[in-house]
């Protein structure tokens, strides 16, 4: 990707601008950048492959996740078309307000991966209703001695 109007296409996409102001900043992975921008994981995985191919992140696996960052030998014209576009677009206010909202991810101190498994029981369990019926009908029972043979 050569052409300078590919660059300014590249940029042009306000996603795209919002994940790079992120990602200039600090390492992100896909859960992260989903929590902060509010959007799908196929959605931010596209914009990551496309900032990918153009040249101006990479990613590295950590552990099973991975985690983008910003290119240190990002060509050079493609670099100076990022830096021209991010000293235009820094007095966005959803720049301000993602980084904000990264804080807030962060202090929450859950990864991902916690948050969900502290919700499974509510929103992803199946067989709730009769985990109900029973906790319902414990109190109708009469429990004796039980001996554990196993």
């Amino acid at each position: 990707m050569d052409n300078l109007g590919d660059h300014l296409r590249l940029f042009a996409d306000d996603t795209r601008l919002r994940i790079l102001h992120l990602l200039a900043t600090e390492p992100l992975t896909v859960a992260e950048l989903q929590d902060v921008l509010e959007l799908s994981q196929s959605s931010i995985s596209g914009h990551l492959a496309k900032l990918k191919h153009a040249g101006l992140i990479h990613d590295l696996a950590e552990g099973s996740a991975r985690r983008y960052r910003m290119r240190e030998d990002t060509p050079e014209r493609l670099a100076a078309a990022w830096k021209a576009v991010r000293e235009l677009s820094l007095t966005d206010p959803r720049h301000a307000a993602d980084r904000h909202r990264l804080d807030e991810v962060r202090d929450g101190g859950d990864s991902w991966v916690e948050r969900m498994a502290g919700s499974l029981h509510r929103a992803y369990a199946p067989g709730r209703t009769w985990e109900s019926l029973c906790h319902g009908m414990v109190q109708f029972a009469r429990f004796g001695r039980a001996v554990d043979v196993g």
